[in-house]
């Protein structure tokens, strides 16, 4: 994509998913547990990831779809590691 303008509205809009995914995987851990929450976040993060390189090909919404959901994970990850440890 070689419009700057999306890519950086892409990466601002991608801290309020970020925070989003703080939210509700703290809840969804308080409510099933960490460490099942990790699971379930480990699974869906790696098929996220696996697939993330094929998303440009699929179109620009595509690839923010996968960009937003990769910041809504990462997010999660931040939450869930600090109760497991």
């Amino acid at each position: 994509f070689s419009d700057e303008s999306f890519l950086a509205s892409i990466s601002s809009i991608s801290a309020i998913f970020n925070a989003i995914g703080r939210i509700a995987w703290g809840f969804l851990a308080d409510r099933i547990g960490p460490l099942r929450t990790l699971y379930i976040l480990s699974l869906m993060f790696a098929v996220i990831m696996a697939t993330y390189a094929m998303s440009p090909k699929l179109g620009e919404l595509a690839f923010v779809i996968w960009t937003f959901a990769i910041f809504f994970f990462e997010g999660g990850n931040f939450v869930l590691y600090v109760p497991i440890m």
